[in-house]
């Protein structure tokens, strides 16, 4: 068999196939085309999420000088949970864990369900909609400007989004190969980012509730967030925090209204919702996939993995394992109610998670309530250039 291609457009529609031809035949994969193994089977994936002998850190070639034109790039990466181990990890996620508690979401309750409801407000009387665009990319922005005490009008909504597009524009290279044209927008929306966190810190001493404040004050024996771990903390809500629900909510609609016998169950016990979401992150896994490097010789499946090797976790992929999921391209609200792996697992287990839960929950049974006749109104799912995060580009329903 040759090797599969990997990362064409036709994987764009649906990698899932792709994913499971893998994980049929070759589950620890080395893929000449991107110089990574590629790991698809769910219990080999869970396994190396919790191995410490494979590395989250990724090293950039250039210092992080001052001036250096990329300077918040490397302050991100150097300074961010998602790319630290411990004992850096350790302290930084202890000290985020102290203002992100169930109690702080809990809080934010109240006004997620207002701005669902300004949202739905403004597109319900007429009775079509981009749910992308209109709704699915909107709240979780809108929440986080909530959360982090940012003031967001639409201008600086977008202007915020394209800022975290370009910011991640130098990942799965390195800042030499970017061309000139690239680096300067990654420069230009490292600059916009670090302002609008400046900016936002400043304000929070008046937003002592909002949860800038509560990172900017956590502290453990004198130990604090530095200026540098704030700023990457921040970046990484807005990032991980936009897209990822951005990307849960529009695959997470099609999968409901393509599964109107789960739609109904959670239409006469709205108790279900919780199972619903957890399930709904298992099917349609917005973070299709994370990285990872070997600080060892491991012997994964029949494949001898060597220490300094870049490995690709395929986290979708293992949450479609008939081996732990049976019939696992099937919407079922009622498998066993644990966590699935596409938020991780072990020390780097998604810290936003609850909010993300409370945020698509909230959202699903209030679109569901307030629009019952909600159907999509295209046969063909657009998809945009994106293959770590599953972004939908636009997505018409009518009601």
């Amino acid at each position: 068999m040759g090797e599969p291609v990997l990362f064409d457009e036709a994987m764009l529609e649906d990698p899932y196939a792709r994913y499971a031809l893998l994980r049929e035949t070759d589950p620890v994969h080395y893929a000449d085309q991107i110089g990574a193994w590629i790991v698809t089977r769910h219990d080999d994936v869970d396994r190396i999420l919790r191995d410490p002998d494979f590395s989250s850190v990724i090293t950039f070639d250039a210092a992080r000088a001052t001036g250096d034109p990329l300077r918040h790039l490397y302050a991100f990466v150097h300074s961010s949970l998602v790319f630290s181990d411990p004992p850096s990890h350790t302290r930084l996620r202890r000290l985020v864990s102290r203002a992100f508690t169930p109690a702080s979401v809990a809080r934010l309750r109240s006004w997620i369900e207002e701005t669902v409801d300004r949202l739905l407000d403004t597109v319900e009387p007429q009775r079509r909609m981009d749910f992308v665009s209109d709704f699915a990319a909107p709240l979780p922005l809108r929440v986080l400007a909530e959360v982090l005490g940012l003031t967001f009008d639409p201008d600086e909504q977008r202007r915020l989004k394209e800022a975290c597009d370009d910011f991640l524009l130098p990942f799965g290279r390195k800042p030499a190969d970017l061309a000139d044209e690239e680096s300067a927008r990654a420069a230009r929306a490292g600059g916009t980012l670090a302002a609008a966190v400046r900016e936002a810190l400043d304000d929070a001493v008046d937003q002592p509730e909002s949860l800038l404040a509560a990172l900017a004050a956590a502290s453990e024996d004198g130990d604090r967030l530095s200026r540098d771990e704030l700023f990457a903390t921040v970046v990484l809500f807005l990032i991980a925090g936009h897209e990822n629900l951005t990307s849960l909510l529009s695959n997470g609609v099609i999968a409901l209204l393509r599964h109107p016998d789960q739609l109904h169950l959670l239409r006469q016990d709205p108790t279900l919702w919780p199972a619903a979401v957890r399930e709904l992150l298992r099917l349609v896994a917005p973070n299709q996939f994370i990285r990872r490097t070997a600080t060892a010789d491991v012997h994964i499946g029949d494949a001898d993995i060597r220490a300094g090797d870049a490995v690709l976790l395929v986290l979708a992929s293992a949450c479609r394992d008939p081996a732990v999921h049976p019939d696992p391209d099937r919407l079922d609200i009622g498998r066993p109610r644990d966590w699935p792996i596409a938020l991780g697992r072990g020390i780097h287990y998604c810290v936003g998670g609850p909010l993300a839960q409370l945020e698509a929950e909230t959202a699903f049974q209030r679109l569901f309530t307030r629009l019952p006749g909600l159907r999509l109104d295209t046969t063909r799912i657009e998809y945009a250039n994106n293959f770590n995060v599953r972004l939908v580009a636009r997505l018409p329903v009518t009601w």
